[in-house]
């Protein structure tokens, strides 16, 4: 028997209250890390991307989840806004697909950000099913954005989805794991049970506001998910040595410039 934890982490974007709640996926990974035996974060580990943020991020999580293996999953927050490059988290954060099995469970995890990838996506994806997968398998497909059946959800496109279910086959007994959406769902794809678990990024959409993850107990055979709602987390001090790190790091050149011409002092 094993366990982990599906997480989602909160992008770090406006300064002070994106900093206080940072601090709530690392409260999380401390308070669960000699209970489960690995964590997935299922993406936006920042919000926008650079080798400063993802190092702090990357440095963060070790410190935070201590022995405790970290898998992540790509976020929309983690490519370059520009040209929705992820370079930088695989830079940091290796590939961005992978699988593992655990007897008959199988643990997939895909890209489902970068518009330019999809079509290798789902070809790596199909590659996988047919030769990673067989009869009896009990399967989770991790992802960060969730599907959707119809226009305006917050998700994955249409036109995307189906790709995605026309990738998965007919048979396969799979359940969806995402992220994206700031609070926790369940729901039907198509047949296809999805959890979504947002409860640790910024700001929340549950009612009251509250953190959580989605937790995880697998047997060779099966998995057991458990949703388990956190409440209020306090999440002490807003840490500003580590926004300056993170806002002003490509600052201190040229402010280091400046004081030499005594145009700042």
């Amino acid at each position: 028997v094993f366990f982990f934890l599906m997480i989602r982490r909160p992008p770090i974007s406006t300064p002070f209250p994106s900093t206080t709640l940072f601090r709530s996926m690392e409260t999380i990974l401390k308070n669960t890390r000699l209970q489960y035996d690995a964590a997935v974060i299922l993406g936006d580990l920042v919000y926008w991307p650079g080798r400063v943020r993802f190092g702090f991020v990357n440095r963060e999580i070790y410190e935070s989840a201590g022995q405790m293996p970290v898998f992540t999953v790509i976020g929309n927050h983690d490519t370059d806004n520009k040209n929705d490059s992820g370079d930088y988290f695989r830079e940091y954060f290796g590939p961005d697909h992978y699988w593992w099995r655990f007897g008959a469970v199988v643990f997939i995890a895909i890209n489902n950000i970068e518009p330019d990838r999809w079509e290798s996506e789902l070809k790596w994806l199909d590659k996988t099913f047919r030769e990673q997968t067989g009869e009896g398998d009990k399967i989770f497909l991790m992802m960060h954005k969730p599907p959707s059946a119809t226009a305006g959800f917050y998700g994955m496109t249409v036109e995307n989805s189906e790709q995605l279910l026309d990738t998965i086959p007919e048979k396969a007994n799979v359940t969806i794991l995402a992220s994206h959406f700031h609070g926790y769902m369940e729901y039907d794809f198509h047949g296809i049970p999805v959890f979504v678990t947002g409860e640790a990024g910024a700001p929340s959409k549950n009612i009251p506001p509250s953190y959580g993850y989605l937790s995880v107990e697998c047997t060779p055979a099966n998995c057991i998910l458990n949703h388990v709602n956190l409440g209020y987390i306090s999440t002490g001090d807003l840490y500003v040595e580590k926004f300056i790190l993170i806002y002003f790091y490509y600052c201190w050149p040229v402010l280091s410039l400046l004081a030499g011409f005594g145009i700042i002092y």
